[in-house]
């Protein structure tokens, strides 16, 4: 792995954990709000889900820019 795919992956997993930090601390309020504080799959699973969607999201938006392609199949 060269030194800017080491940046790259670093600095997505450091942009990341507020991310998910924020997301467990949502569901968590939602999930005391409906009294199901005490059930870790009620807070568990929505973080799961957010946690693929904004991985799926920053996919997309790293392959719209080229990046993690093959360097054949990227531009002059």
């Amino acid at each position: 792995m060269n030194a800017e795919r080491l940046g790259l992956a670093l600095g997505v997993m450091v942009r990341s954990v507020p991310y998910l930090l924020g997301a467990f601390a949502d569901v968590t309020e939602a999930a005391r709000a409906r009294g199901l504080e005490r059930r870790l799959g009620a807070r568990l699973t929505p973080v799961v889900v957010r946690a693929v969607g904004f991985a799926q999201a920053t996919g997309e938006a790293l392959d719209a820019r080229g990046l993690g392609q093959p360097a054949s199949r990227m531009g002059p």
